[in-house]
């Protein structure tokens, strides 16, 4: 019997009839009237295939991707879309990850490859808490010119396959209704082309900035983008909230229904909303 965490015992504790003990001290006996539940004892025989951090760098791309839906029918197809998200992993990594995410809870088997995501509430959390922004500079304001057709520079931008996006922060707008003035603000690798192309005039204070960039020389900070009908690339759901929810008070209080959609696996219906 693997070792039987809090989690482990949560799910388990929903049958009505339970016989489950591991090595550890911890053990579930459910049979009405009759019932015993010991937890809390530590593992004494930890997992060497366990990730150190499951929910950070490169690991987070699965979490991440598990959140789009409740059911998948084996880890190849979780490889597929962190691919079509633009991220990447080796098979032998996303098998210690799973493994991790289900000794956490988070995700449970069902037959010989389903994975379920069985706590997405769990699995949010444990991004918020330990998913960090990639390392870069800035962020950096600039002025725009008043000729500039904001529209047709990130057109341009696209076609010279430039990497940027709106900052989670900036997208959260995109997922949920929150209206707030400010600057543009955006993720790059290549601020020259803004730079060049935007004709910007850089400004020492925020308060005059009507371009906020911010730039990284990393794919983690561009995986699982959206970009909408008329070229607008916008931070995903998941990303969007993680940076939201530790925003300001207004920035939290809209991530909440941000947070109560994905959850609900409503993630197909907020990306098509990111793409119109």
């Amino acid at each position: 019997m693997p070792y039987l965490s809090k989690p482990h015992l949560d799910h388990l504790d929903q049958g009505k009839y339970i016989l489950a003990a591991d090595l550890c001290g911890n053990g579930l006996l459910k049979k009405p009237p009759f019932y015993m539940r010991l937890s809390g004892n530590p593992n004494l025989f930890p997992s060497p295939t366990r990730v150190a951090r499951p929910y950070s760098n490169t690991s987070a791309q699965a979490a991440m991707v598990l959140l789009e839906k409740k059911l998948w029918q084996g880890q190849q197809q979780i490889l597929e879309r962190m691919e079509l998200r633009g991220g990447k992993m080796a098979k032998g990594q996303l098998s210690k990850v799973i493994s991790s995410y289900q000794q956490d809870g988070v995700i449970r088997r069902e037959g010989k490859t389903d994975i379920i995501v069985h706590n997405p509430g769990r699995l949010l959390d444990r991004l918020q808490q330990e998913w960090r922004q990639p390392e870069g500079e800035g962020p950096y304001h600039y002025r725009l010119p008043p000729d500039l057709h904001w529209k047709e520079l990130i057109m341009k931008a696209n076609e010279k396959k430039v990497k940027w996006c709106y900052s989670p922060e900036y997208s959260l707008r995109r997922y949920a209704s929150f209206g707030e003035e400010g600057p543009i603000v955006l993720w790059t690798e290549d601020p020259a082309f803004f730079w060049e192309y935007g004709k910007t005039e850089a400004v020492n204070s925020p308060a005059f900035s009507q371009l906020s960039l911010t730039f990284i020389n990393s794919p983690l900070a561009f995986f699982q983008t959206e970009e909408a009908s008329d070229g607008s690339i916008w931070s995903g759901p998941v990303m969007t909230w993680i940076q939201s929810s530790r925003g300001d008070a207004r920035q939290q209080e809209t991530a909440r229904r941000l947070y109560t959609d994905l959850v609900n696996f409503r993630y197909p219906q907020l990306i098509d909303f990111a793409r119109s």
